[in-house]
């Protein structure tokens, strides 16, 4: 009697033992699993030994783009003018400023927290030599002229705002500004003058910052709760009453707090619902095939207790587990399920043949192998993955093989224990007419087998690859916001980003200015911005002053002559006096701007977005725009050039890295994978010729899955990919099954057929209404693995329950032939 065979027997006379040890499991399993949290942080799939895209992952720590919270105001009836909103604009404001869930808040470049006056004093600090040399001309008797003459004729509109724009700087100084910033990504793409508005002018941005970073649910249904106050209490201090009806505001929000938070809800919708409706379905297939009230009630027992004891389990390895959780239970309920089907059927064979259910029980010990080496191989295939430097598949792969290695001996203890003493008047799995069909047609089977495959495999060149973070990226309400919101206020898009480090910050933005000057010789289009924007090189500040210290000593002149000037020029005396009032600090030759100045005056939302400081220095971060390639190439050698520990990163370098280093290691996987399962077959057949007969069905199949995935256009992603190793799994387990009862009962081919073929189709719809369920989730790699599942899982049983049957009776005919 074989080690299963024995195993099988002691798990029926020790039933309430096993069924004891179960319920123990399966409570302490319950209880670690309801502890574990599922992570939506796209960047958990990014590589652990890329340094590009684990700078892409620090610089998303570190500069907190992920941590901001986008607020967006717009009307509700989609008209301009979002300006008329401003009194329940800023009643939101207030409120939100006061919330201990709230960090800082963003509302515009120029908003009342913010104090410009530092860098409107160091104008010619941050404009630089070269743009100070020229800007001094305007302090001549001529520059003055002309400069007043032209804020002259902006006085003919009647505007507040203009008024005192040319108060404060008569001789158009900020034109420079604005001309230094002209290039730049972040600074120039939004109308300031009240908040960040949109070019149409119909809806305005808040930028704010939560004290605690995403993907903490509790935080963050907290947050939007309190946001949904804060919400009503400012529509109702701006409703009518003592003035005219503020208009209807729309107010969303994006980020990634609220990707999160939509997210989590998304995956533990759809974890509950793929299971429960995949389950139902599973047993629904199995009354109506068996009609056994026992298989209905029992038959997810084992693989439901895997399940929760591999979720608990990798919750001790991992204190988080990954959106990949999602679709755990419903894989291992398709996978494993097939493994009782068989054990089941072959009980109900010996039932029928008149022996006793005890002895019925022990005659299973060889449907138990083949059993017990389907859901090893299984393992083997999704453990495979623990070769790939993809912490999110790495998971994946781990969840579902520790649960098959946890659902093989569970299945075959609880069947023995559970299986029911009276069977009334069982009816063993048969299809007779299918041996006789396989046999009559085995030669037009292979060939017409060997053509498609011949047409099949030049298609496989042209399968589409999209490995891009982008296809992770749930499809959420708050994501399509985001997405928009680029759109509208530049707040992304499709940019490189240089990234330094260092304890000094000058040395960085000099890195900065050298890589800035290097790139625009070699591609003047491309838009870049960086640190030095907004803090030039000590250097550059330097050479400004010494160029402003000849001025200091006739301030008092300059003053005289700008009064006739603009007396000349028609303003009204005293018109100008602001700027002749801030004049010795403008002219100072000793004013610098720092990092630490613009923190000082309320100007860290504006210098942060390229420079910030931590406990070991400061890291900078260049922003250059590309639009395709030649670009990324062109920025490639530009940071190469400069050295100094420049390191290249964001969405475009990340998705190209992670395309090169994840077709070697899928490589490594699949390899390792395939070796596992030749080896374990190989162990339990003992001889290379059945090995390769139980391989070669599965092979084929997957050849003519991915042509059929080519024919209709699906491109792979990294879920989808994964998909080929769990069908090696699931599509062994066809051929083991089969080639295993033809070798351990040979010259019984046709029989064999007959009774494992049933097992097999019962077995993949088990495995398509498991994974299928996936076909039908809103989380795109979820969605995409479900397919490519399905459409494996077709082709590799065609293959299993007429091609290698077709192949066995060629090789062995049946006797008195």
């Amino acid at each position: 009697m074989s080690v299963i065979a024995r195993l099988l027997v002691f798990a029926r006379r020790r039933r309430w033992t096993v069924l004891g040890a179960t319920a123990i499991f399966s409570v302490a399993s319950a209880a670690l699993a309801s502890r574990a949290s599922f992570g939506t942080d796209v960047l958990a799939m990014l590589p652990e030994n890329s340094p590009s895209l684990q700078a892409f992952r620090r610089y998303v720590e570190r500069f907190g783009t992920g941590e901001q919270l986008y607020i967006l105001f717009e009307r509700a009836d989609g008209r301009a003018g979002i300006a008329e909103a401003g009194p329940e604009i800023e009643a939101y404001l207030t409120r939100l400023r006061q919330l201990a869930e709230i960090a800082r808040v963003d509302a515009g470049v120029f908003d009342d927290s913010k104090d410009w006056t530092y860098v409107q004093d160091r104008t010619f600090a941050l404009i630089g030599p070269e743009a100070a040399r020229a800007a001094i001309g305007r302090f001549s008797d001529a520059g003055m002229r002309d400069a007043l003459l032209r804020s002259r004729e902006l006085l003919a509109t009647p505007s507040p705002e203009v008024r005192q724009l040319v108060q404060a700087d008569p001789l158009g100084l900020l034109s420079l500004v604005r001309e230094h910033f002209a290039r730049d990504r972040v600074m120039a793409r939004m109308d300031a003058s009240r908040g960040y508005t949109s070019a149409d002018g119909r809806s305005r941005l808040v930028i704010a910052t939560p004290s605690q970073p995403p993907f903490d649910s509790a935080f963050c249904r907290r947050l939007f709760g309190r946001l949904a106050d804060i919400e009503t209490e400012a529509r109702h201090d701006a409703s009518p009453g003592a003035g005219p009806a503020a208009p209807a505001l729309r107010i969303a929000y994006a980020g990634g707090h609220r990707i999160a938070f939509e997210t989590e809800t998304i995956i533990r919708r759809e974890a509950t619902l793929n299971s429960v409706t995949s389950l139902a379905a599973i047993l629904t297939l199995l009354l109506a095939v068996f009609r056994s009230p026992w298989l209905f009630l029992v038959g997810a027992i084992p693989m439901s207790v895997a399940a929760i004891g591999s979720i608990a389990i990798n919750s001790v390895i991992s204190d988080e587990l990954s959106a990949a959780a999602t679709g755990t239970s419903a894989l291992l309920f398709g996978l494993g399920i097939d493994g009782l089907v068989l054990l089941y059927a072959r009980y109900l064979e010996e039932v029928e043949s008149g022996l006793p259910a005890d002895t019925a029980i022990a005659r299973l010990g060889s449907a138990g192998v083949s059993m017990f080496l389907g859901c090893v191989t299984t393992a083997a295939t999704f453990l495979g993955l623990t070769w790939i430097d993809l912490p999110g598949l790495r998971e994946l792969g781990r969840l579902v093989g520790v649960g098959m290695l946890v659902g093989a001996p569970l299945t075959l203890l609880l069947v023995a224990a559970l299986l029911p003493s009276r069977v009334t008047r069982p009816r063993a799995l048969s299809a007779s007419g299918l041996a006789a069909f396989v046999r009559r047609r085995r030669w037009p089977i292979l060939i017409g087998a060997t053509v498609t495959t011949v047409v099949a495999l030049p298609m496989l060149r042209t399968l589409e690859l999209d490995l891009t973070l982008q296809r992770l990226q749930p499809q959420t309400p708050a994501v399509a916001l985001q997405e928009d919101l680029q759109e509208r206020f530049g707040l992304g898009g499709d940019v490189v980003i240089a990234l330094a480090e260092g304890p000094d910050l000058d040395s960085l933005v000099e890195t900065d200015r050298q890589f800035e000057a290097t790139l625009r010789a070699e591609a003047p289009s491309l838009a870049v911005s960086g640190p030095s924007h907004l803090v030039p090189p000590q250097g550059e500040q330097d050479e400004t002053g010494r160029i402003l210290a000849s001025l200091t000593p006739d301030i008092e002149a300059i003053r005289s002559r700008l009064r006739a000037a603009a007396a000349d020029a028609g303003f009204r005396p005293g018109a100008i006096d602001p700027f002749l009032e801030r004049l010795p600090r403008l002219l100072d030759p000793s004013q610098r701007l720092t990092y630490q100045g613009y923190v000082d005056h309320g100007l860290t939302d504006a210098i942060s977005r390229y420079a910030v400081r931590g406990p070991d220095g400061f890291m900078t971060a260049s922003y250059v725009e590309v639009t395709d390639t030649g670009d990324l190439a062109t920025v490639s050698r530009a940071a190469d050039e400069v050295g100094r520990g420049l390191t290249l990163t964001g969405m475009s370098i990340a998705n190209a890295d992670l395309a090169a280093r994840f077709g070697p290691q899928f490589g490594i996987a699949l390899a390792a994978g395939c070796v596992a399962v030749f080896l374990l077959i190989l162990i339990t057949f003992r001889r290379v010729g059945p090995t390769i007969l139980a391989i070669a069905p599965t092979a084929v199949g997957l050849i003519w899955a991915a042509a059929l995935l080519t024919r209709f256009d699906v491109s792979l992603d990294l879920f989808s990919i994964f998909a080929v190793l769990m069908l090696i799994g699931i599509g062994v387990d066809y051929g083991i099954h089969l080639v295993h009862r033809s070798t351990t009962e040979p010259g019984n081919l046709d029989l064999a057929l007959a009774r494992i073929a049933p097992a097999n189709l019962v077995a993949a719809g088990i495995a398509v209404l498991g994974c299928g369920s996936l076909v039908t989730s809103t989380y795109p790699p979820l969605r995409s693995l479900g397919l490519v599942t399905v459409i494996g899982l077709i082709t590799c049983l065609v293959t299993a329950v007429l091609v290698l049957p077709a192949l066995l009776m060629v090789m062995a005919p049946r006797k008195g032939q």
